[in-house]
């Protein structure tokens, strides 16, 4: 007999197994709130009742992890006591901005309880059987002359109907018989005449005409169809991002989770480099483990990646404009290329290559194209294809900077800010977030630009993107990232660098240019090992590699710099 008492699906009734306790606020009305712009974690559980456990040997439980994805606002509550010395207000705001998200990875984990890991070897321990989401990517095509395809599927259940429609004629028609004809006769010599015709008037055929329509209509009820095919229901909040998932079928899981990038449908944005990440991400998780287990861990560790960018100057960039004139005199080569003119940057300044230059033709005639250029950091070399007799006058704009302010507003220092969470009754780990890896960007010419958007900057964008990706990749297995809970932001050297980029753009306020032969806490030894790696000045300690430091000073690099920040900031005597 068919069941007919079939249950809807149950709106799954989540249990909160772990929070982010650093984020919660306190009994009452409580003053001390946690800080508003951190990334947070929460983990919820549930456990099918025993209709629902389809498996002889093993349990099912759902698990949802909720990412709370935001940008970093350090916390410099206590960085005075630390230093021992008065911050100015002007380098306050610098240190306390907030620095977006440009990344994130997400990592979910289930284990036996520590006291049961005995019993069950590494086969036997919880896995994952299934997660949603698994991937959310963003595809474009577009052609040379601008044509875009796009396409989309889903799963798709209608009804079935179909209509044919059949005709044949046939006909049988006899329409009569005509004749006519005539006489004529005349007088004088004999004339005359007689002429006659006739058709028979008739259509043989047949005409016959069929048509047939079939209709195959299904009708479901759409309340009974859920009843028979869904068990259980929920609702995921999901950010608009590109987003991968990795290690299905293992004990841990791990989702990474990017800016969505710049498409090139978008003419103009004033948006560069990659977007940031703000937003709420769940991840749905099924993990299966043996009914002999009656309890499991579940851990999550979230990574976001941020960057500290150097000083940025209201000087920072110029334009310089300069004549071009290209010219190709009569000749019997067949080359269509003319000399090529080479204007050089004046002394003190270098070509800004991210931002190219700007060309107005003024005058053309024989010319085949328009002025092509080649940038270096020092010059600029025009060309065209030009007939013979031709020539071409333009006006160039070059942007320039200033050679003295290297990578000024460029991104010099990519960390990442981890948080961990464990469901484990008894587990101890640090509370709050700390700095796992760091990776310097000096060099690299990764920055942002004002204005609207350039092809030479949409480029840049996505240079950005993917140095970002990189380094959350390579900080996976780096050896330079330290152990959980070790390195607080305060003492990272990201910290160091946006507190030296606040101290140079206050305007010279500051002994960055002390030599370090004045520094009492340099011993001689370290000040000679420090010179001969180009560390002459105390800004230069503040900006130096932290290994190399300690390496130098033989003692803890954060120390030492804490120590000449201190100096630096102590007021200048006579």
């Amino acid at each position: 007999m068919l069941d007919l008492q079939l249950a809807l699906p149950t709106d799954i009734p989540w249990r909160r197994i772990a929070v982010s306790r650093d984020m919660l606020v306190g009994a009452g009305c409580a003053e001390n709130r946690p800080q508003r712009f951190r990334s947070s974690l929460a983990a919820f559980r549930y456990d099918p009742p025993e209709e629902y456990q389809q498996h002889p040997e093993h349990v099912v439980s759902y698990i949802k992890i909720v990412a709370t994805i935001a940008p970093y606002a350090p916390d410099i509550s206590a960085l005075e006591d630390d230093l021992g010395e008065y911050v100015p207000p002007d380098v306050v705001d610098v240190l306390e901005q907030s620095l977006p998200c440009y990344g994130a990875l997400l990592e979910v984990a289930v284990s036996p309880l520590p006291e049961d890991a005995a019993k069950f070897p590494v086969e036997e321990h919880p896995y994952f059987i299934d997660f949603e989401p698994k991937k959310r990517e963003i595809y474009e095509a577009v052609t040379d002359t601008g044509e875009v395809l796009s396409g989309s599927a889903s799963h798709l259940s209608t009804g079935k109907s179909a209509t044919s429609t059949t005709t044949l004629e046939e006909y049988d028609l006899d329409l009569g018989y005509a004749f006519s004809g005539s006489v004529s006769a005349g007088a004088g010599p004999i004339g005359g005449g007689l002429s006659a015709s006739g058709d028979d008037r008739k259509q043989v055929g047949t005409v016959k005409q069929n048509a047939y329509q079939s209709q195959h209509v299904t009708t479901s009820d759409r309340s009974t169809e859920r009843r028979e095919v869904h068990s259980h229901s929920t609702q995921l909040t999901q950010m608009y991002n590109l987003f991968q998932a990795y290690h299905l079928g293992t004990n841990r899981a791990v989702f990474m989770i990017e800016p969505r990038p710049h498409v090139r449908q978008v003419a103009s944005t004033f948006i560069h480099g990659p977007r940031a990440l703000e937003g709420i991400q769940e991840v749905f998780l099924v993990v299966v483990r043996p009914k002999a287990m009656k309890e499991f861990c579940v851990s999550a560790y979230l990574e976001t990646a941020h960057v500290a960018f150097g000083a940025t100057s209201s000087h920072d960039h110029s334009t310089l404009t300069w004549k071009l004139h290209l010219e190709r005199e009569f000749d019997k080569d067949s080359q269509t290329l003319p000399e090529p003119v080479v204007w050089t940057a004046p002394a003190g300044w270098v070509v800004d290559q991210a931002c190219g230059v700007k060309c107005n033709v003024t005058a053309k005639q024989g010319a085949q194209s328009n002025p092509t250029f080649q940038i270096t950091d020092d010059t600029i070399t025009a060309s065209a294809q030009l007939l013979e007799g031709g020539s071409i006058d333009a006006e160039v704009v070059a942007y320039v900077r200033p050679a003295h302010t290297k990578n000024t507003g460029a991104a010099q220092r990519l960390f990442l800010s981890a948080r961990r969470l464990c469901s484990c009754p008894h587990d101890a780990f640090a509370i709050g977030d700390w700095v796992p890896f760091e990776l310097d960007l000096n060099g690299k010419n990764l920055r942002f630009y004002e204005g609207a958007m350039t092809p030479s900057a949409f480029y840049a964008s996505r240079r950005f993107a993917t140095a970002i990706r990189e380094g959350m990749i390579r900080s996976l297995g780096s050896t330079r990232r330290t152990p959980h809970g070790e390195m607080p932001f305060l003492r990272s050297d990201a910290f160091f660098t946006i507190f030296l980029n606040a101290l140079r753009a206050s305007g010279g306020r500051y002994n960055l240019d002390e030599p370090i032969t004045a520094h009492e806490a340099l011993v001689a030894a370290a000040q000679v090992q420090l010179s001969e790696r180009g560390v002459a000045t105390l800004g230069d300690v503040l900006s130096a590699d932290p290994r190399m430091l300690s390496r130098a000073t033989g003692t803890d690099a954060t120390a030492v710099k804490r120590a000449i920040l201190a100096a630096v900031l102590r007021p200048r005597t006579a």
